[in-house]
């Protein structure tokens, strides 16, 4: 009776020990899948920081084009909004990525990059601002704000990726804590079938409100993916509408032979036309201060000289007929006119003008004082003298209206005395 009662206790004895270690080991477990929880709960937080950044980069910069292209103060109201948003962001990144010295790092590098990136989109807009609509979109074709903005996605997408490799690293920890779990369960006897049944109510609790969050967290991300879409659809539209002025642009320039310029910096910009105009390649530079000179004859290079002179000492702009050369020694004539771009203090900051092709023009002038050259003198009969020089110099009028129209001219011309 000892010995049964001394094995029932023994027996008893180990099943407690048995039912201690099982239900020790489960809320190990169990404390693990909740630590693993809250871990992956973080990530997601992390990540979805991260999408909101992104998208208010895009509401930055879509609104920035969209006030360079029309002007419209209304397009930075998404502008202002996103500032303050960014900083709450990149606040909130920096506190749940504390234990992360890797993130923190690029935490380190992504602030400048968005104060500069800022700056850049203030200073685009405040070109725009006082009327510079040219400036501005020189700005933006530069591509500085466009490279500032890509490295700062660049920065996003690498914190993005860190915490999807410890998402998944926590998710192979929660995986192994599961299979322990299970073992434990599984290897002990009937008598901790109470605890394991408890502890699978508990996790299967948690495992509701993982999918709860994961549910909810798929909306937000779905929303911000819509979003996201959003923007870039309206961003491209935007983009298609600058192109389209610009080619619009081209176009009037290209009928009207009228091209721009502008000195800034001793910097030379040209717009497609002038390079036409100049008998120029328009996908090489603009030429150098040194090769402007052979551009034009030497009469006309003398005015422009006294002519630039005198607008940067007097502010007041100024218009010269200009003969120019273009390769092979081409004369052409040219009007060109300049005037200053001054700062907020009045100083000089830059010359721009048009240049207008007046090669055609210049050369009826020329054909009509030299027809001129021909009349007869005044007599007693004008009108007899006038329709005697018509009748010798009809084929001259005959072959300047076939130049002008498309269709075939027949002119029948007589005098009677």
């Amino acid at each position: 009776m000892k010995g049964k009662i001394g094995n029932v206790t023994l027996f008893l004895g180990t099943l407690l020990v048995l039912l201690l270690a099982v239900g020790a080991t489960a809320l190990l477990s169990i404390q693990e899948l909740n630590t693993a929880w809250r871990w992956e709960k973080r990530s997601y937080e992390v990540l979805g920081q991260c999408e909101r950044l992104l998208s208010a980069l895009a509401d930055i910069e879509s609104a920035a084009r969209g006030y360079v292209i029309s002007g419209d103060a209304g397009f930075l109201d998404p502008l202002h909004a996103a500032r303050p948003q960014i900083e709450d962001l990149v606040r909130n990144l920096r506190t749940l990525t504390s234990d992360n010295a890797l993130q923190q790092k690029e935490i380190n590098q992504l602030e400048p990059l968005l104060t500069e990136s800022i700056i850049e989109v203030n200073r685009v807009i405040g070109t725009r601002a006082v009327g510079k609509a040219g400036a501005a979109q020189t700005q933006v074709s530069r591509g500085e704000g466009k490279r500032l903005m890509d490295d700062t996605r660049q920065i996003i997408t690498e914190l993005e990726n860190e915490e999807r490799r410890l998402l998944n690293n926590r998710d192979r920890a929660e995986l192994a804590a599961v299979q322990r779990e299970q073992a434990t369960v599984f290897g002990g006897s009937a008598l901790a079938l109470g605890i394991v049944a408890a502890a699978l109510v508990l996790t299967a609790r948690e495992n509701r409100s993982r999918q709860q969050a994961e549910e909810a967290l798929h909306t937000q991300q779905e929303h911000l993916e819509e979003t996201v879409q959003q923007r870039t659809a309206e961003l491209a539209i935007t983009n298609k509408e600058l192109r389209e002025r610009e080619a619009e642009l081209r176009e009037a320039q290209r009928i009207t032979k009228v091209g721009n310029w502008k000195i800034e910096n001793e910097t030379i910009s040209w717009s497609e036309e002038m390079f036409h105009i100049f008998g120029r390649d328009p996908s090489s530079p603009p030429p150098s201060f040194s090769e402007r000179r052979n551009l034009f004859t030497p009469q006309s290079w003398a005015r422009i000289r006294v002519a630039i002179g005198t607008i940067g000492k007097t502010g007041i702009p100024g218009q010269l007929d200009l003969e120019i050369l273009c390769p092979g020694g081409t004369p052409k004539w040219i009007t060109a006119r300049g005037e200053v771009i001054r700062g907020q203090q009045g100083e000089i900051l830059a010359l721009r003008g048009t240049a207008q092709d007046i090669t055609e023009r210049v050369g009826i002038e020329q054909k009509y004082v030299k027809a001129r050259s021909g009349w007869p003198e005044s007599s007693a009969r004008p009108w007899t003298a006038l329709l005697a020089w018509m009748k010798n110099n009809a084929s001259w009028f005959l072959t300047r209206r076939r130049e002008k129209c498309s269709a075939t001219i027949s002119v029948t011309f007589s005098a009677s005395r």
